[in-house]
C-alpha cells in the first residue's frame, strides 16, 4: 500500500499542477475519467507490446543496438503514445467541455498521468519495487505534450490541417519518448554505454520548458476577450484567440 501511495500522489501533484495552469478548470470528474481510462488503457497496450516485441526480436535478432533503438521507438514510443491519444480522443475530444486549445494539454496529462501510474504498478506487482520507475509520473505528462498540445489546437481546424498537425505531434512524442527509454536501457546493458544516461538531464530540462511554452500559448489562446469599444483601435487590440501559432 505504500508503494501504491508512493506512485499515486506524484501523479495527482502533477495533475493538480497543470490543471491549475487552465484558467477555464475542467470538471474534475472528467479529468478523473480520463486519468481513470488512461490507467486502464495499459490493459490493451500490453498486449501490443509484446507482439510488438516478438515481431522485432525475429527480425533484428543479429543487430542488437538497432534492435533495442527500434524497440524503444516503437514500444513505448508510438504504441504507448498512440494508446494515450485515443483515451483523450475515445473521452472528451469530442465533448463540449473541450473547448479550448490548452484542454488538450489538461486532458492529455491526466491520460499520460493514469497510463504511468497503472504501468507502474503493474511493474511493481510483476517484478517488485522500484523507486526510479517513481520518475514516470513526471516525463509520461512531456512526452505527451506534443500530440496533446497538436490535438488541442485541431479542434478548431478544419480536418485537412487538424489531422496532419495531431500525426505530427503523435510523431514527436513517439519520437522523444522512445529516445529517452534508449537511453536508460542501452546504458544499463553496456557499462560502456553508461555515459548516455548523461544525456537524459538536459532532455528532461528541455521538455519540461517544451512544456511550458505550450502551456503559454494555449492559455493566451484561450483568454477571455476584452471589452473594448467597438471602434478600429479595439479591434487592432483584439487578442488573437485560437489563430495563435502552433509550436
Amino acid at each position: 500500500m505504500a508503494y501504491l501511495l508512493v506512485l499515486l500522489v506524484p501523479s495527482l501533484a502533477i495533475l493538480f499542477y497543470y490543471y491549475n495552469k487552465d484558467r477555464h478548470r475542467e470538471p474534475w470528474a472528467l479529468v478523473a475519467l480520463v486519468f481513470l481510462c488512461g490507467a486502464f488503457s495499459v490493459l490493451g497496450a500490453v498486449p501490443l507490446e509484446q507482439w510488438a516485441q516478438a515481431r522485432l526480436s525475429e527480425i533484428t535478432s543479429r543487430h542488437s543496438g538497432v534492435a533495442l533503438l527500434l524497440e524503444c521507438l516503437l514500444i513505448p514510443g508510438l504504441i504507448e503514445e498512440t494508446v494515450k491519444l485515443l483515451v483523450v480522443v475515445a473521452v472528451v475530444f469530442w465533448r463540449k467541455e473541450f473547448s479550448e486549445p490548452v484542454d488538450g494539454l489538461v486532458y492529455g496529462t491526466a491520460a499520460a498521468l493514469g497510463f504511468a501510474f497503472a504501468e507502474d504498478w503493474r511493474f511493481y506487482v510483476l517484478e517488485g519495487a522500484d523507486w526510479r520507475r517513481v520518475f514516470s509520473a513526471i516525463t509520461h505528462p512531456w512526452f505527451s505534450s506534443f500530440w496533446a498540445s497538436s490535438l488541442g489546437w485541431a479542434k478548431f481546424r478544419p480536418a485537412s490541417r487538424g489531422v496532419p498537425l495531431v500525426l505530427g505531434g503523435l510523431t514527436a512524442s513517439a519520437i522523444v519518448h522512445g529516445v529517452y527509454d534508449f537511453l536508460i536501457l542501452a546504458s544499463d546493458a553496456d557499462p560502456a554505454q553508461a555515459w548516455l544516461r548523461h544525456l537524459l538531464t538536459p532532455l528532461l530540462v528541455i521538455l519540461y520548458f517544451l512544456m511550458e511554452r505550450r502551456l503559454d500559448r494555449a492559455r493566451a489562446a484561450s483568454q477571455p476577450e476584452l471589452v473594448l469599444p467597438a471602434t478600429a483601435e479595439g479591434a487592432l487590440m483584439a487578442p488573437a484567440g485560437r489563430d495563435s501559432p502552433v509550436d
